[in-house]
């Protein structure tokens, strides 16, 4: 029983790598790396960002320290 080459948290029997795995290492193949790659990191960081955000709205507004500069409209 080892355990998978790629994400070393499930256990292979027969294989090195485990079937989520072979299903990315597929996509890999057909597509290309970078492309598999790249699209996971722009997916998986979207997510992040929203999630972000929805954390900052939930949270209760606080000493703001920050004052939004005026626009040439706003200052005539």
């Amino acid at each position: 029983m080892l355990s998978c080459v790629m994400c070393e948290m499930e256990y292979c029997f027969l294989t090195s790598i485990c079937s989520d795995c072979r299903r990315i290492r597929h996509l890999m193949n057909i597509y290309s790396k970078k492309s598999v790659l790249n699209t996971l990191e722009k997916c998986l960081v979207i997510e992040k960002f929203k999630d972000k955000e929805e954390d900052a709205e939930k949270e209760e507004p606080g000493d703001e320290t920050y004052i939004k500069p005026k626009t040439r409209s706003e200052k005539k």
